[in-house]
């Protein structure tokens, strides 16, 4: 069994006069660990969850603070989740692609980077770490280096 959860939402503006809604999204974004929680004793032995995070949890991300703050938190609940779930033969594996060409940008009020990836790239990298048994993946793998100088790292599983 594959739980694959996703969660890509953002506020673009001032994180300091966000309102309401700012507070709103952490919630939404551990809802995917919420969920493999309420499911876990569904998960049988050789399940992987499949959380995709982004390199901005290692970063601090002006006007995207908010959606910074979610995806570093997804980040450390999949760490944990990593651990919790080892001993019932289940993986997690975070996914970290950068800047990818969807409707998120859109939805931001940003025009899409001319260097975004394309989206069939980070399904195919994604399938390919979960067939290598890798534990996490960076899309582009340069993005790597985000995670070096964060705080975050210390939260490495």
């Amino acid at each position: 069994m594959t739980v694959s959860l996703r969660l890509a939402c953002a506020l673009h503006g001032d994180s300091t006069r966000a309102g309401p809604e700012g507070g709103t999204l952490i919630n939404p974004a551990v809802r995917p660990a919420q969920l493999v929680i309420a499911l876990k004793e569904l998960l049988q032995p050789g399940s992987v969850v499949v959380n995709l995070v982004t390199p901005t949890a290692f970063a601090l991300t002006p006007k995207l603070a908010t959606y910074t703050a979610s995806k570093a938190a997804l980040h450390v609940l999949s760490a944990a989740l990593e651990r919790e779930l080892k001993s019932r033969g289940v993986r997690v594996v975070r996914v970290y692609p950068g800047a990818t060409a969807t409707e998120f940008f859109e939805r931001t009020g940003a025009r899409t980077p001319r260097f975004a990836v394309r989206p069939e790239t980070v399904a195919k990298k994604v399938v390919a770490c979960v067939e290598k048994g890798c534990r996490e993946v960076f899309v582009p793998g340069l993005l790597g280096f985000l995670q070096v100088f964060s705080p975050l790292n210390l939260y490495r599983a």
